[in-house]
């Protein structure tokens, strides 16, 4: 296969019903030296804190006290603090080094200690989050140099989690929704492992190829394919699931075409917010970044928008829920409620599919007939 300039190696699939991974190992695994947080962690080599005792939203302070570079990904859930945060980017930490990582709250509602430190969570932000929040970084990283996403509009994809799924917390935390649907996502996942020597993969739902993921060392790979495996499927849960089948040909052609579509964006480089430099690219179809240090990627991402779509969904009483616009996140009902005349327009004047429209009307009807 072919494709963002790797070459790739030892191809499996893998399918557990309406998930398929496709594992391979790169021409570049294992090239760098570093280790991931929670071993950091372990060690007590690293400590990560409110940047003071009042804190800010948007950063934290993280000491390095190890010989070793570490890395902790994009998408991963920090918990602790005054508030569970979520990584803006992938950030490569050198060893002796204080670094200000950027972050954004996953947990609106809480903003005092549970303790002083983080520790390393379990969980990881689901793909469709992570776009939200990677054009947004991509922006701000353009406009203000800071890896910044918004705020807002992150609390309301939580929220949009939460009323899908029918899993409210005291506290709207996303780390609080993975662990109550444990069960549901081991179900879904449960047969799925981890293939030796890989350093990345391709997920599809059905037929659709939805994310490719790499990191440089294959450890590190093992580590987080848990953690990817439970955000695959907890967006499973809440989206319609794709059945369709898709063979090994059939899945190495679209991860080949998706990365070569990676190589058609010209990208915008970044200086990295530890050691190292991203390179961001973003389109109609994909978005995503390469980290990389002394010429080698640590970290590459890219996650499919076309399979993003304008539509309802529904939670578990049958209700429509908005995943789109100034309301995402609430039910239609509420939004008839409060906001008529956007009612009107979504039904006749928005530029959405006539079929989403056709459905938003006859949802609305029956709001009459009750």
């Amino acid at each position: 296969m072919k494709g963002a300039n790797f070459n790739y190696l030892n191809f499996t699939l893998q399918k557990q019903g309406a998930i398929s991974l496709l594992q391979f190992r790169t021409g570049f695994a294992d090239t760098l030296e570093y280790i991931p947080l929670s071993e950091a962690l372990r060690n007590k080599n690293v400590s990560i804190r409110e940047v003071s005792e009042s804190g800010s939203v948007n950063n934290l302070s993280l000491v390095n006290d190890s010989d070793h570079f570490i890395f902790i990904s994009d998408g991963d859930i920090l918990e602790g603090a005054k508030q569970n945060r979520v990584l803006n980017t992938s950030v490569f930490i050198a060893p002796h080094t204080v670094t200000e990582i950027p972050v954004s709250c996953v947990e609106a509602g809480r903003w005092r200690y549970r303790k002083k430190d983080f520790s390393h969570s379990k969980s990881y932000m689901p793909r469709d989050i992570r776009i939200e929040k990677m054009k947004k970084v991509e922006e701000n990283l353009f406009e203000s140099g800071k890896a910044y996403a918004d705020q807002s509009e992150i609390w309301n994809e939580v929220r949009c989690y939460e009323d899908t799924l029918d899993s409210r917390s005291a506290s709207s935390d996303l780390n609080e929704l993975f662990s109550k649907k444990e069960k549901e996502l081991l179900e879904l996942t449960g047969n799925l492992t981890y293939t030796e020597g890989s350093n990345g993969m391709a997920v599809f739902s059905g037929n659709r190829l939805i994310s490719v993921e790499i990191f440089n060392r294959a450890e590190i790979f093992r580590e987080y394919f848990p953690k990817l495996l439970k955000s695959t499927a907890i967006e499973l849960l809440k989206a319609d699931i794709n059945s369709q089948d898709i063979s090994y040909e059939e899945s190495v052609r679209a991860a080949e075409e998706f990365m070569n579509e990676t190589e058609k964006i010209n990208p915008k480089i970044h200086k990295g917010v530890g050691a190292g430099t991203e390179k961001r690219f973003s389109s109609d179809m994909l978005t995503g970044f390469e980290l990389n240090y002394d010429k080698k990627p640590v970290h590459f991402v890219a996650l499919n928008e076309n399979i993003r779509s304008q539509k309802i969904l529904r939670d578990r009483h049958g209700r429509a829920i908005l995943n789109f616009g100034k309301f995402k996140g609430y039910d239609l009902l509420t939004v008839y409620r409060m906001d008529r005349h956007y009612i009107q327009w979504l039904c006749f004047d928005a530029d959405i599919d006539t079929d989403l429209k056709r459905e938003i009307y006859d949802e609305v009807l029956k709001f009459g007939r009750n």
